[in-house]
C-alpha cells in the first residue's frame, strides 16, 4: 500500500514551460537507494524560490498512485540534468551525494547539495 506524503510534485513539461518562461529554478538531486548493482539512486527535487518540487513521471502508475521519479546515475540522472537542469555542473562525492556547482568569476559557488535519504548508517 502506498504511504501518503505532502510533496509538491513536477513533470518534465512544467519545466520546459518554466525555461519558456524564464523562471529561475535549481536542481538538487537526493540519494535516496542503492540499487540491486549497487548504484546510487537519486530522486530530483526542483528549488523554485522557497518552494521544493520533486519530479515525477508524465504519467500515473496503473493503479492511478504517483511515485518520484528515481535515477540512476548515468544513463538516467546524467541526461535529465543535461536537458532539464539549472546549467550548474555535477560534482560526486565519496558518499555517493552529488553538488551541484557553477563557475562565478574564479570561484566555484556550490549551489545546491543534496541528501542522503538512505537511511544507511556511514553515508549521511
Amino acid at each position: 500500500m502506498p504511504i501518503e506524503r505532502h510533496q509538491t510534485l513536477v513533470t518534465v513539461e512544467a519545466v520546459r514551460q518554466w525555461r519558456s518562461k524564464g523562471t529561475e529554478f535549481f536542481c538538487r538531486y537526493d540519494l535516496v537507494e542503492f540499487n540491486a548493482n549497487g548504484a546510487p539512486v537519486y530522486n530530483c527535487v526542483y528549488l523554485v524560490g522557497e518552494e521544493e518540487k520533486i519530479l515525477v513521471p508524465e504519467k500515473a502508475r496503473s493503479d492511478g498512485t504517483i511515485q518520484e521519479r528515481k535515477l540512476t546515475f548515468f544513463p538516467g540522472l546524467f541526461n535529465l540534468h543535461r536537458k532539464f537542469g539549472d546549467g550548474t555542473q555535477l560534482l560526486v562525492q565519496d558518499d555517493y551525494t552529488l553538488f551541484t556547482v557553477r563557475k562565478i568569476g574564479g570561484a566555484i559557488e556550490v549551489v545546491s547539495q543534496g541528501l542522503d535519504r538512505t537511511g544507511i548508517e556511514g553515508t549521511e
